[in-house]
């Protein structure tokens, strides 16, 4: 007898189908013998602190289109799914799953790594990225998701290298300079860093992520004016989120003029009360006041 899951009669789209299975515990699927519990196997775990600093996934949310005649199909869809409502430990489990079938299945690494390090778990996410790199040498992504990896694991040297490693196989892509200049600033290689966003944004113009981590970057090196010039156009571009809100406050901050800040933020946000929450976080993460007067 088919299980139901509570649905009416009549049909209904599978990512629905697969999202209720989800929400029952059914963290992901064998082909061969069906869905499997796999909630017990879900462990918390705290993602750690990092840098304010931009840094964008190799696909930006976006996976490969599955047909769905594609065996591939149900699982990959549970993973999106899952990444769509935040649930990293069941995509995590649902592209592992697909490794374990399709071990040269690509995008399933990439989606591996991306929600394992939501979860912190680096290590787990380095064993498998690596697996594949040493089948697989010549993968810009994979590459640019070990480094990212080892830049949240504060290993910058190593990151620099593989994110160089990436570049020299794909050299057209703004992601891969920007965290490049990311990971420089971290290792205080300034002229290197600002070369990187400056090629980044020569293959990507006004890009808002690149602005944002080129606003970091300057304020980092206490260049506040040049920070809010960048920081500033970046919140012009439609495209823009909450973290460049931030950034826009911290330069504030350091310039002592945090009531321009929360006067442009409440029109942005068009919400005074999320501009003052915006800033009030603000307050308390820029623990240093001394250097809110320099310029």
């Amino acid at each position: 007898m088919s299980k139901n899951f509570g649905f009416p009669n009549g049909p209904v789209k599978l990512s629905v189908i697969i999202a209720s299975m989800l929400a029952t515990g059914c963290g992901h699927v064998n082909f061969r013998e069906g869905f499997i519990d796999t909630k017990s196997a879900q462990t918390k775990i705290e993602p750690e602190d990092i840098s304010p600093m931009s840094i964008v996934d190799a696909n930006n949310g976006e996976f490969e289109k599955i047909d769905k005649t594609d065996p591939r199909f149900i699982v990959a869809e549970a993973a999106k799914i899952a990444t769509q409502e935040g649930n990293h430990a069941s995509a995590m489990m649902n592209w592992d799953q697909l490794i374990s079938q399709y071990p040269e299945y690509e995008p399933a690494y990439i989606g591996y790594a991306q929600a394992g390090r939501k979860m912190g778990a680096h290590q787990q996410v380095l064993v498998k990225l690596f697996d594949y790199k040493t089948r697989n040498a010549e993968s810009a992504d994979i590459s640019m998701e070990i480094a990212k990896v080892f830049y949240e694991t504060k290993d910058y040297t190593k990151a620099l290298e593989e994110v160089d490693e990436a570049i020299t196989i794909q050299s057209d892509n703004w992601k891969l300079y920007s965290l490049r200049g990311v990971i420089a600033d971290k290792l205080n290689y300034t002229s290197e860093a600002e070369a990187s966003y400056t090629r980044a944004l020569e293959l990507s113009p006004d890009n808002p992520s690149i602005l944002n981590n080129l606003a970091v970057s300057k304020m980092t090196n206490g260049s506040y004016n040049e920070a809010e010039y960048f920081v500033t156009k970046a919140m012009n571009d439609k495209k823009a989120d909450i973290q460049i809100y931030r950034t826009y406050a911290k330069v504030l901050a350091m310039k002592g003029d945090l009531s321009k800040a929360e006067a442009l933020l409440t029109n942005k946000l068009n919400n005074k009360e999320e501009a003052q929450k915006v800033i009030s976080s603000v307050k308390a993460e820029v623990s240093r006041p001394v250097l809110w007067g320099r310029k």
